[in-house]
């Protein structure tokens, strides 16, 4: 019996207007680990160019499942029930100064957080993973490539055309 574990979806084509820009922020050399963003289950690294009024933070963390709960009925679920979640969460500071009012200073912040969750099952494979994360970045993408992060901010949740 030769198994195959894959996606039913069919539109995979790839996009021509959707992209992602990421940047080199050589984590090697310009992060350190400081100890209020460590725990069992989560460590973190604050970036060292940033001034310390403004700290950006990345938290990686990996944490066990006892069941693994999808807004979805599996049909054919796995045997397997336990899982795990893992992924990222980014947080940024910014700051707002007045160049005609030196008294004037506040501070906002960003945070993102990037989850997986996954059944502890073999057929579950880095590239499964890697294309379900990619899917889920293209959906918060509109067709002409622009973000839906305005709509998102103002709370609306329709899909409507450019």
């Amino acid at each position: 019996m030769a198994l195959t574990t894959d996606f039913g979806f069919t539109n995979v084509t790839p996009s021509q207007t959707k992209s992602v820009h990421t940047f080199d922020m050589d984590e090697l050399h310009n992060y350190s680990k400081p100890r209020e963003y460590a725990s069992n289950d989560t460590v973190g690294y604050y970036n060292m160019t940033c001034p310390d009024n403004m700290p950006e933070v990345i938290q990686y963390f990996c944490r066990k499942l006892k069941k693994v709960l999808f807004p979805v009925k599996l049909w054919r679920p796995s045997r397997v029930k336990e899982g795990r979640c893992y992924g990222l969460r980014y947080t940024a500071v910014c700051a707002t100064v007045d160049s005609e009012d030196p008294t004037y200073e506040s501070d906002a912040g960003v945070q993102v957080e990037i989850r997986i969750a996954e059944i502890s099952d073999p057929r579950i494979t880095d590239n499964l993973v890697k294309e379900a994360f990619e899917r889920a970045v293209s959906g918060f993408y509109k067709e002409d490539g622009s973000t839906r992060i305005a709509e998102l901010r103002r709370g609306g949740i329709e899909l409507v055309t450019e």
